[in-house]
């Protein structure tokens, strides 16, 4: 009989569970249509962290990829439109029919589903909302975008205001319209492409991260911006997202950015963007972080499914991500 238990390691709910282990079968198989789209990438390495087995296949290798006979999942977050999708289909019909598959539908489409030829056994959804079109007798997760803890504390707060998107939408056009008004000197706003570590680095130099919807409402930044303890001004993401930051923990402004200079001095005044971005940081780590997203993953798979999920958590694994993250 398997057994559940809760393993509880720095203000980390870690769900296991522990049952005997064939030797020929990995938990989970993870198909990535895209491999430079590291959200994904982050749910899987998260998952290796909390101690489950997993093969992840991309654009690159999944023709070539040295399969496995048993996996007890398969997470697919590869839609219809993607090269090998034809080769994926075939493959899970003809070797992995019987194994569930998970849609991890990441796409900027909130009205329809990602399309997989099979039925999946639930969907984990990042542009969830009511007007999504669901499959019939699926069950439906929202999963917002994922994003490690990015918070360097030894780094200053040198810029008043700082956005860095590429203009995807209509909304990214308003914004920077607005802000080639009322841009001071210390801003710092670009629509040019940096490397990750520079983009994070001028994030947490921050006292206000400004978001706004790109090709879809959910866009990494609104998560980015408080996972580098930076205040966070963005319209509201009109979409079901499972505990969503509170008026405590960001500000709001209108899509049309009407009120944006309004809310920056707002925020500036008396420092107050100080107590945006501390409780926004906290309910990033509490709520929001790579690891409450895993948590949850977890956690919707065990009240969907019989008891099928291995591996208790190597405590020391979480320990030493913990630290290398909070003091690296």
């Amino acid at each position: 009989m398997a057994i559940f238990t809760n393993l509880i390691i720095a203000d980390v709910v870690i769900i296991t569970l522990i049952e005997d282990k064939r030797e020929d079968m990995k938990d989970f198989l993870a198909f990535h249509g895209y491999s430079s789209n590291f959200n994904f990438k982050i749910l899987c390495n998260t998952l290796i962290d909390f101690g489950y087995e997993v093969d992840r296949a991309d654009e690159r290798n999944v023709e070539n990829f040295n399969y496995l006979d048993g996996y007890k999942y398969i997470i697919m977050c590869w839609h219809s439109d993607l090269k090998h999708y034809d080769y994926i289909r075939k493959l899970i019909k003809k070797k992995y029919a019987h194994v569930p598959i998970i849609l991890y539908d990441d796409t900027d489409w909130n009205v329809k589903t990602m399309k997989f030829h099979e039925k999946p056994k639930m969907v984990f959804k990042r542009e969830l909302s009511v007007k999504t079109k669901k499959i019939k007798h699926v069950p439906y997760y929202s999963m917002p975008k994922i994003v490690e803890d990015n918070y360097h504390p030894e780094v200053e707060k040198i810029y008043d205001v700082s956005f860095i998107g590429s203009v995807t939408s209509k909304y990214r056009d308003i914004l920077y319209d607005k802000l080639d008004h009322i841009k001071k000197d210390n801003w710092f706003i670009s629509k040019n492409k940096y490397p990750y570590d520079d983009y994070i680095r001028i994030l947490n130099q921050s006292k206000i991260g400004l978001s706004t919807f790109g090709n879809g409402y959910d866009t990494i930044r609104y998560w980015e911006v408080i996972s580098c303890k930076t205040a966070l001004l963005s319209p509201k993401i009109p979409l079901d997202i499972v505990d969503d930051l509170t008026e405590k923990e960001m500000l709001c402004f209108d899509a049309d950015a009407s009120d944006l200079e309004e809310k920056i001095n707002y925020l500036l005044e008396n420092d107050r963007w100080k107590i945006y971005a501390e409780n926004g940081y906290k309910a990033f780590q509490k709520r929001h972080s790579n690891i409450k997203r895993t948590e949850y993953f977890l956690t919707k798979m065990k009240e969907c499914d019989e008891p099928t999920l291995i591996r208790c958590v190597d405590p020391y694994n979480v320990i030493s991500r913990f630290f290398n993250r909070v003091l690296g």
